[in-house]
Formats: structure tokens, C-alpha cells, sequence
């Protein structure tokens, strides 16, 4: 198994020069409309970059990883129990325990934290 290094570096590369020019395009289109606004326009408070709702986001996702990671192992490790459509289906289903398993955690989080 020969790994092409140069291939796998031209990849990264060519991904973060596509993602930095959007992100200096439109950078420059929000500066822009805030200059076209007015000083007094402009909002005081900086722009919210969160992604997620601000509590255990990072929770939620690393839950969906893990679950769909296991489901996976598990039926890579047992081929002659699944079919090759159940892997899809297996993974699907272990994303949705995992979001179901991160909304029990937060909404028992949230209760104790608006109680106390």
C-alpha cells in the first residue's frame, strides 16, 4: 500500500486556499455593508461565531462520532450478520441514539442548572 504524500498535501493544500478566499470574500462583503451602513449603524456587540447552542456542542458531536464509529466496528467485526445496506442503516440509527442519548443528558443538565 504505497500512501502518495504529494497528493494527499496538493489535496490540503488546494482545500485551504478554496476555503481562505471564501471566507476573505466574504469577510470583505460584511465589511463592506457595515461601511455602506454608517458608524452608527454597527452592531456593538461582536458577531457570534457558535456553531451550537452554546452549551456541550462539542458533546453532541463527539456522542454522534463515537456511536457511529462503534456501529462500524461492530459490523465490520461481524460480516456474516449484516448485509451491506445495514451498515448504512446501522449508522443512522446509532447518529440518531446519539442525539437521542445528548438530549436526555442537556435537558437534565438544563433542570438542574434552572432549579439551582
Amino acid at each position: 500500500m504505497d500512501i502518495d504524500v504529494t497528493a494527499i498535501l496538493i489535496t490540503f493544500i488546494v482545500f485551504g486556499s478554496v476555503v481562505s478566499i471564501i471566507r476573505a470574500v466574504g469577510d470583505h462583503r460584511v465589511k463592506m455593508r457595515y461601511l455602506e451602513k454608517g458608524p452608527d449603524d454597527l452592531p456593538t456587540k461582536p458577531i457570534d461565531l457558535n456553531l451550537g447552542n452554546g452549551y456541550g456542542s462539542s458533546l453532541k458531536w463527539g456522542l454522534v462520532c463515537l456511536f457511529v464509529g462503534l456501529a462500524l466496528f461492530l459490523m465490520e467485526m461481524m460480516p456474516q450478520y449484516f448485509e451491506e445496506e445495514a451498515v448504512l442503516g446501522g449508522m443512522f440509527i446509532a447518529a440518531g441514539v446519539a442525539l437521542l442519548l445528548y438530549y436526555l443528558l442537556t435537558d437534565k443538565k438544563k433542570k438542574q442548572l434552572q432549579q439551582s
